[in-house]
């Protein structure tokens, strides 16, 4: 309740009828409850009559879900993975601005791209052309979100090691209706802070 509150009196301060409303993003390291809060943001935003969408990264967006579901279940090395996530988040933040006024809430963003996949190539291509060149992107994509919006509020999400391996173990029970897990899914939170800590 506190942190919905907080939510929407953030909106409720700074956008106006008249402008593009802010972006509201939610991150942190797995099985936080990103999704979760996300989607009751976007219905206590709507009980209060204010056009409000849910959104997950990546995907999002037709063109986002097929490039969501290329990464999960396409024999991709990393580099690979990191230019689809990338354009799903660009495809993301172009359904977005075709749908009208409304307040964006999302699961995840460039923040978790830079952790997860960034990362993860970072060794062998640091200070490279193509490591600029990724970095320029999310420096775009980042840019795109303030474009006639007020800044966006950024929550990071944690839990307890004790508290993630509970949530991890509930996690691996349930089905994958035949896709393969995220990659990330398999980290554990020692290895998510420490990416964490790098950025």
């Amino acid at each position: 309740p506190a942190l919905t509150t907080t939510t929407l009196n953030f909106f409720h301060m700074n956008a106006l009828i008249n402008q593009k409303p802010p972006f509201i993003i939610f991150e942190g390291v797995d099985f936080t409850g990103k999704s979760t809060i996300a989607v009751d943001v976007v219905l206590e935003l709507q009980k209060r009559g204010i056009l409000s969408t849910y959104y997950r990264s990546p995907g999002g967006s037709p063109r986002g879900e097929e490039l969501r579901e290329l990464c999960r279940n396409g024999d991709l090395n990393v580099d690979e993975q990191l230019d689809v996530f990338l354009e799903a988040l660009t495809a993301t933040l172009d359904y977005i601005d075709g749908r009208g006024w409304h307040v964006p809430v999302l699961d995840r963003f460039t923040l978790s791209t830079a952790f997860y996949q960034v990362k993860q190539i970072e060794r062998s291509i640091y200070g490279s052309d193509r490591y600029i060149a990724i970095c320029e992107k999310i420096a775009q994509l980042n840019k795109r979100l303030t474009i006639g919006r007020k800044k966006p509020l950024l929550i990071v999400l944690d839990v307890t090691e004790e508290e993630f391996e509970k949530r991890k173990a509930k996690e691996a029970l349930k089905t994958t209706e035949g896709r393969t897990k995220d990659r990330f899914e398999s980290m554990s939170i020692q290895e998510q802070h420490g990416i964490l800590r790098c950025y």
